[in-house]
C-alpha cells in the first residue's frame, strides 16, 4: 500500500475532512503559499482525478486555508499547476 501525507481541513459546515496532500506551491515573490490536495478515495491510476487548490494565509501565527477568490490570482496558480503537471506527465 502506498504511503501518502494527509491533511485535515474543516469545511464550511464545521466538519473535519481528511484529504491527501499533493503538493504545496510557494510564491516567494509575494510570500504566499498554496496547497494542492485531493480526496483520499480517488484512484491514483485514473486520468480523472479531481484536485483542489487553496491559499494558505497566516493569521495570528496560525495557518488558515482559504479559497482563491481573485481571478488573476487563480490564473497565476492555474498556470503553475499546468506547468507542474506537464513536467510530471512527460
Amino acid at each position: 500500500m502506498e504511503e501518502f501525507e494527509t491533511i485535515t481541513i474543516t469545511n464550511q459546515d464545521g466538519v473535519d475532512v481528511e484529504y491527501e496532500l499533493v503538493t504545496i506551491i510557494e510564491d516567494e515573490k509575494k510570500d504566499t503559499k498554496y496547497i494542492v490536495y485531493k480526496d483520499i478515495d480517488d484512484d491514483n491510476d485514473s486520468d480523472d482525478v479531481e484536485i483542489y487548490t487553496s491559499k494558505i494565509v497566516v493569521e495570528d501565527g496560525e495557518e488558515i486555508i482559504e479559497e482563491i477568490e481573485d481571478d488573476k490570482e487563480w490564473e497565476k496558480v492555474s498556470k503553475i499547476l499546468d506547468d507542474l503537471f506537464k513536467d510530471i506527465t512527460e
